[in-house]
């Protein structure tokens, strides 16, 4: 005689159903690729200070769990445990990813990251909502050339540079009150110190780097000047592209530092690439945030 009941935690039942539930999803949708998907970041005492847990499944990703201790937030781990999940998804054919979080969670953490909003489950739980989010990957075979740029590159990295700087609502009202800053100087290509990304077949971005001040040639600390990349470009590993080549041509040069003033926008991202807090400095347009990347 059957029965029903009602109860707390089971591991056995829930195994089960997900064996039952993914075996006719299976037959019933005719893809057979689920895999489950795992990144972990571990300190030195083997505790855990970062974890994802996710699975793809007919060409598309899912973050199902993204966690990051207390004492790490704040630092750029969550984004670098999402990008490492993105590379991996895209790596097996994917060419998105779907996630959830509450209204009280990290929203604008994963909007910020390209992620948008196709939907929401009001009242979830009682005073929030659950907001689901997606993502569309780069596809796949379009990865940025990453180059030596030359002078010829001028028009377009100017166009770059120009598109990219107004895109910050915050920046745009000053700098439209200095178009000064919105002309690109010819010296970073002339003299061979900018990096170029083209992608379907324009450039697309560029990096630059400079001695810096009170320094001399090789002896140990560079600047990044510039790094800019087209809006409509953004999101693709453009950005994290040039600083890879930038730090391998310094390397090859003996450089021990890489130094940046950075716009308070991109400090996810260079935190992201390993860059550290390292002081302030006064710009044109006030305080803005020093960081630097070891190189040896």
């Amino acid at each position: 005689m059957s029965s029903l009941r009602a109860g707390g935690a089971d591991p056995a039942l829930q195994e089960e159903l997900d064996r039952e539930i993914n075996s006719f999803n299976a037959a019933a949708s005719g893809h057979h690729d689920a895999r489950e998907l795992s990144v972990a970041v571990r300190g030195d005492d083997d505790q855990l200070l970062g974890g994802l847990y996710g699975w793809t499944w007919g060409g598309c990703g899912y973050v199902d769990l993204l966690w990051v201790r207390d004492d790490q937030r704040g630092q750029g781990l969550g984004a670098r445990l999402l990008a490492t999940a993105e590379a991996e998804i895209g790596r097996r054919g994917c060419d998105r990813v779907a996630l959830n979080t509450h209204s009280f969670q990290a929203p604008g953490f994963y909007t910020r990251l390209g992620y948008a909003e196709c939907g929401r489950t009001p009242g979830y739980p009682h005073g929030y909502d659950d907001i689901h989010l997606m993502k569309q990957l780069p596809r796949a075979g379009a990865e940025p050339i990453v180059r030596l740029g030359r002078p010829a590159d001028l028009a377009e990295a100017d166009g770059v540079y120009r598109r990219a700087s107004l895109s910050n609502a915050g920046d745009r009202d000053n700098l439209l009150a200095h178009p000064e800053f919105l002309v690109l100087g010819p010296e970073g290509l002339a003299e061979g110190r900018t990096e170029v990304a083209e992608q379907d077949g324009a450039v697309v971005g560029f990096a630059t780097w400079v001695e810096t001040a009170g320094t001399t040639g090789t002896a140990g600390t560079m600047e990044l000047e510039d790094l800019f990349v087209d809006p409509d470009y953004r999101r693709r590993g453009i950005a994290s592209a040039l600083v890879s080549q930038v730090v391998e041509v310094l390397r090859a040069r003996g450089v021990k530092r890489l130094e940046v003033t950075a716009n308070p926008h991109a400090m996810e991202f260079y935190r992201a690439a390993g860059f550290t807090d390292d002081g302030t400095a006064v710009t044109e347009f006030g305080t803005a945030p020093r960081l630097v990347l070891v190189l040896s």
